[in-house]
């Protein structure tokens, strides 16, 4: 069985050593959080997430995005440069 992901060396070469990469287009930045939590709050998200087929981030961020407004509009994220 063949990987059908390509290799990205190959992948550089092809473009040839003074390309750059194609450009993505803009998408919204992220950050990744990785939690310690109560491993029954942990089973009753994940059953909660497949009982609706939601994704657990989308069940778990409008909840941080409630908890955290007035700490976003105080502490607005810099602009990238």
């Amino acid at each position: 069985m063949t990987n059908s992901r390509p290799d990205k060396s190959k992948t550089a070469r092809a473009r040839g050593a003074n390309q750059a990469a194609p450009t993505q287009p803009s998408a919204p930045r992220e950050s990744r959080l990785t939690l310690d939590i109560p491993a029954n709050l942990h089973h009753a998200m994940r059953m909660q997430a497949t009982a609706t087929k939601t994704p657990m981030v989308d069940e778990v961020t409008p909840l941080l995005l409630e908890h955290y407004a007035d700490a976003m509009r105080r502490f607005p994220l810099p602009p990238v440069t």
